[in-house]
């Protein structure tokens, strides 16, 4: 058992830090002559969290839709959030679809 000042920390948190310890521990064991700077802090369930959980990130597409149409439903989404930035200028979803169309409509019309 630690103790520990719980107006700090939380129950969770101290045991993860135990078992930050116990991992460090562990490897100064194991390889005694290695730099403590070099030596994992994780746990082998921290470690998974971080590297494969935390990190997935596929999301469904769907494959017939065009880049077109996948911009038009964000549009939809969040018309009002940043789509493009560049210095100081910024365009929503909205403002960009509204050039973006006017672009495709003068180009129907020049064949």
């Amino acid at each position: 058992d630690f103790e520990y000042n719980r107006n700090l920390f939380d129950a969770a948190t101290v045991q993860r830090i135990a078992g930050h310890f116990e991992s460090l521990l562990r490897a100064l064991l194991a390889t005694p002559n290695e730099p403590v700077a070099t030596l994992p802090l994780l746990t082998a369930s921290e470690r998974t969290r971080l590297l494969v959980d935390w990190n997935e990130t596929s999301v469904p597409f769907e494959a017939r839709a065009g880049y077109h149409q996948l911009f038009e439903r964000q549009v939809a989404k969040t018309p009002n959030a940043v789509a493009v930035r560049f210095e100081a200028q910024v365009l929503t979803y909205a403002e960009l679809n509204q050039m973006a169309n006017s672009i495709a409509h003068q180009l129907q019309e020049a064949g």
